[in-house]
């Protein structure tokens, strides 16, 4: 491989995706290492804390010392962490809940990195003072900078925000900029940042806050002072995320919106700050708007008029992420064709609501976007015709140019030998002839779907509980597993049945059989967000058609000899 043409060994690194495979190679010989060496340094990250000094504190040296050799690569900056003295307690925040429905929740629902406790370790000047030294002409020079994505926490110090802010403002190349404000409980007004770099070329913007412990307004007040500086300042801002960290937020939006131009904007995401009838103007004016995200809104009929409007000015959105679904969500997506990315949420507690708009969309709504839909994301917290069944599967399999999907399914159909009796309960025997929903889903995906690159599947409650009792709105599949352990051993127990389905290849699929799983050689899937691997799937095929080509041997010579 020495012997390759520089040219060659560029090529090749830049076909690797995974950063870590190209420091592995770049450590191979020195001509592949010179050759990587833009496509390692493209993306740094800055993540110092107690415990991980090193490798931040010897990126601002080389920075600083070397900027020649290093500087000039640098493309995208990911700073997570500033403070040397505190390291980070991840369990802390889980401790009461870890026997409990609720961890279970937390963990899946919250990001990681936003909950983490931090702890400091005393003072130590030396560390702030290198810190001090190096961090900015660090940052100043990183002249070909891009893109900046920075979780600032109320652990780090507040001079971090000031230098920072100053050793940004002299950069001109910076079109994306990434702000995650994570406050802590003893959180005071007065101490939320006042200011932040001057970034006049952002196309890019996205500003959210989060407070550990509970929910406070002034949380989201953080992230219009954030806006309202950042806003102004810019001139053709092509795509807006604001997320106040909250489930509603009494400030009207056109406190934000009318700081800036909003002609241009093509991508608006809102989470926790619900759109009133007073605050539409700005989508009137949004007439390049292709796609938008609503999350925390409240209740669907704050996102009523959204939908209402956005059809009226002929507003045809090609990716739309919501976590409500109501008529007037259906309703505008049935007024056009030629979605690429939709992705739905129903997680209210209350699933019956939602069955007969699970069978208007499956039958009528999704028809309208199965040529252009490239990625469906459909996750069905409960049980219900939201999840992927054989009711709605050939709607799903008509929809040829997916590249993604993401789905609830109900583990049926899978026998296993119950490792207790809580599981003989909880996954009672099924009919025989129950079909097995995860090879089905496999089997679509083999036979109808061949630009399919990532599957996500995961389970759905089985049921509808409130205050630890049984809701009387039941479908024939609910029971109650309100009781935490009853929970816990179910959600294992379903996502062990589901990837035993897919790697054993039990509850076999029409006449393809164990063939199906064969689609884990091109699709990446995903059971509870872990990785799914095909196992020796060749083997057990050539083992299979082995014994199967043996049988017909010696009933051919059985024949013979009769």
């Amino acid at each position: 491989m020495q012997s390759l043409p520089f040219e060659l060994l560029e090529n090749i690194g830049a076909l690797v995706e995974r950063l870590e495979d190209r420091k592995s190679l770049r450590r191979t010989f020195t001509t592949f290492g010179h050759a990587l060496k833009p496509y390692v340094l493209a993306e740094v990250t800055l993540n110092i804390y107690k415990g991980n000094l090193q490798p931040g504190f010897g990126l601002l040296g080389a920075l600083v010392n070397q900027p020649e050799q290093y500087s000039g690569h640098v493309r995208t900056l990911n700073i997570l962490s500033l403070s040397p003295l505190h390291y980070p307690d991840p369990d802390s925040i889980y401790k009461k809940f870890d026997d409990s429905y609720a961890a279970l929740e937390w963990k899946s629902d919250c990001d990681y990195d936003s909950i983490v406790e931090w702890v400091s370790d005393g003072q130590n000047a030396p560390l702030h003072e290198m810190l001090k030294t190096l961090l900015g002409p660090a940052v100043k020079s990183l002249h070909k900078l891009e893109e900046i994505r920075w979780h600032w926490h109320s652990k780090d110090s507040s001079w971090t925000l000031e230098t920072l802010a100053a050793s940004l403002s002299t950069l001109r190349n910076i079109r994306a900029f990434t702000f995650r404000y994570t406050l802590s409980r003893s959180f005071k007004r007065n101490s939320a940042p006042t200011f932040l770099p001057n970034l006049p070329e952002l196309k890019t913007l996205s500003i959210s806050a989060s407070q550990s412990g509970k929910e406070d307004v002034s949380v989201c007040e953080v992230v219009k002072d954030l806006a309202n500086h950042l806003l102004p300042q810019t001139m053709s801002l092509s795509s807006l995320h604001l997320d106040t960290g909250a489930w509603s937020f009494s400030l009207p939006l056109s406190q934000v919106y009318d700081e800036f131009d909003h002609s241009n904007l093509s991508h608006l995401g809102l989470m926790g700050w619900p759109v009133r009838t007073d605050d539409l103007a700005f989508l009137s004016a949004s007439s390049n708007l292709t796609s938008l995200e609503l999350h925390r809104v409240g209740n669907g009929d704050l996102s009523g008029p959204v939908f209402k409007l956005l059809a009226s000015n002929g507003i045809k959105l090609r990716r739309l992420v919501t976590d409500f679904v109501t008529e007037k969500t259906l309703d505008y997506l049935e007024s056009y064709s030629g979605l690429e990315v939709l992705s739905l949420k129903c997680h209210r507690k209350f699933p019956w609501i939602f069955f007969e708009l699970a069978e208007r969309f499956y039958q009528k709504t999704l028809p309208l976007h199965q040529d252009t839909l490239l990625q469906l994301d459909v996750q069905a917290v409960f049980v219900g015709l939201w999840c992927f069944s054989e009711s709605n599967v050939e709607s799903i399999r008509q929809c040829r140019n997916l590249q993604s999907l993401s789905m609830n399914i109900t583990p049926q159909g899978i026998h296993m030998q119950p490792e207790s009796q809580l599981e003989r309960v909880l996954f009672p025997a099924h009919e025989k002839d129950a079909p097995n929903l995860v090879r089905l889903l496999l089997n679509m995906i083999n036979s109808s779907l061949p630009r399919m690159q990532t599957l996500y599947v995961d389970w759905a409650r089985p049921t509808v509980t409130c205050s630890g009792r049984t809701s009387s709105h039941k479908t024939p599949n609910d029971f109650c597993i309100c009781n935490n352990e009853r929970a816990i051993a179910y959600c294992k127990g379903a996502r062990k049945r589901i990837r035993a389905s897919i790697e054993c290849g039990q509850g076999e699929v029409g006449s393809r059989g164990l063939d199906d799983r064969s689609v884990l050689r091109w699709v990446k899937m995903y059971v509870g967000g872990q990785r799914v691997i095909e196992k020796d799937v060749s083997e057990q095929t050539v083992k299979k058609r082995s014994v199967s080509e043996s049988v017909k041997s010696m009933m051919s010579n059985v024949l013979k000899l009769g």
